[in-house]
């Protein structure tokens, strides 16, 4: 499994329970494959990913073999292939 992480142009997500005062990082702009193939981690939460979901920091997007995703932020997009892990730390 490919783990991503972004660097100082553009930060990576982490799913976790947003504290009431986090701010939203970023937002999924796009899912595909079957209902579970895109999962968004948050603290001890797992759900299926839709596009619009917010992105905290703590977040982690999780995509399954069949799966994929964009992330973006700030200007910024990333495309998550199968079987690959965004979390998202900061700054996106």
């Amino acid at each position: 499994m490919k783990m991503i992480f972004a660097g100082a142009a553009c930060a990576m997500i982490a799913l976790g329970a947003p504290a009431a005062h986090a701010n939203e990082i970023g937002r999924i702009v796009s899912v595909s494959g079957d209902g579970s193939d895109v999962l968004l981690m948050r603290g001890s939460s797992i759900s299926a990913a839709a596009e619009g979901d917010a992105l905290f920091a703590g977040d982690k997007v999780v995509t399954r073999a069949d799966g994929m995703a964009t992330l973006s932020a700030n200007g910024c997009s990333k495309d998550l292939d199968g079987s690959s892990i965004a979390v998202i730390d900061g700054a996106f």
